[in-house]
């Protein structure tokens, strides 16, 4: 058990820093910004919206 251990912990070592690897917190990458819930509220405020929209 103890022999599983010290083979993971330099594994764990090199991967702790991989965050900024992630190509979800670099800087200038796409984020969600709910743009689908704010769009599905607003056509819960106007009924007319979820039947036929709006124009471009």
């Amino acid at each position: 058990m103890r022999i599983r251990l010290l083979l993971a912990l330099p594994l764990l070592a090199a991967t702790a820093g991989c965050e900024i690897f992630d190509p979800y917190k670099r800087a200038g990458t796409w984020r969600p910004n709910a743009a689908n819930e704010q769009n599905l509220a607003t056509m819960a405020v106007i009924p007319a919206e979820r039947v036929r929209g709006t124009g471009a």
